[in-house]
């Protein structure tokens, strides 16, 4: 099993799981029951194609942990998805690094709790595009569409997982963005305030 289904693998047993945070229990929310909330294990899925085999894996994990450039090795910089306060499930931690001369990307994903640590494990993953296209396609994959009623008229609502904006088009056509929470109720009420602020 590669890092990247066992990290598909973890995001999926974390589905509605109780667990403790900070030694209070607390039941993580079911997929099912956040259908507008962007999920992580899809990006993880989207990324599979780019993952390196098991001994690249290691030789750059073992440099990566090692903390010293050298060898082929260097370190070019890190994200968290966390400081987008974009729309995901599970934050996603990810460093660029270039090793023997190609571009590759060591990602995790938050599991729960404190985002400042309990990641999943690092899969490595080849980015030898410098723009980082097939990555943010692979973020992008997890987008969700869906559509609500509010007073009777049907909003259509893409939410992503890299911005915390939800984009929403009205019944006429109109585009607008409203900020909520990714779930129907706060959603509503964010495409009524719009609305009624419109009159």
């Amino acid at each position: 099993m590669s890092n990247l289904e066992k990290i598909i693998a973890d995001l999926k047993d974390l589905d509605g799981k109780a667990v403790e945070v900070f030694g209070q229990p607390v039941t993580l929310t079911k997929a099912e029951e956040k259908p507008f909330l962007p999920q992580a294990v899809k990006i993880a899925e989207a990324l599979l194609e780019y993952e390196v085999n098991a001994y690249l894996t290691k030789r750059i994990l073992e440099a990566f942990e090692d903390g010293e450039e050298g060898d082929g090795f260097e370190y070019v910089k890190g994200f968290n998805s966390y400081n987008w306060s974009g729309n995901i499930d599970h934050d996603i931690q990810w460093h660029n690094v270039k090793f023997k001369g190609r571009n590759y990307k060591i990602v995790s994903f938050h599991r729960y709790g404190d985002v400042r640590g309990n990641y999943t494990v690092e899969a490595v993953i080849l980015d030898d595009n410098e723009e980082d296209y097939f990555f943010y396609e692979a973020i992008d994959s997890a987008d969700v569409y869906n559509s609500i009623k509010v007073n009777s008229l049907s909003y259509n609502v893409k939410v992503t997982a890299h911005s915390d904006m939800i984009e929403v088009e009205g019944p006429d056509g109109e585009v607008f963005e409203v900020c909520a929470e990714c779930d129907k109720q706060s959603i509503w009420e964010a495409i009524e305030d719009h609305v009624k602020g419109d009159k």
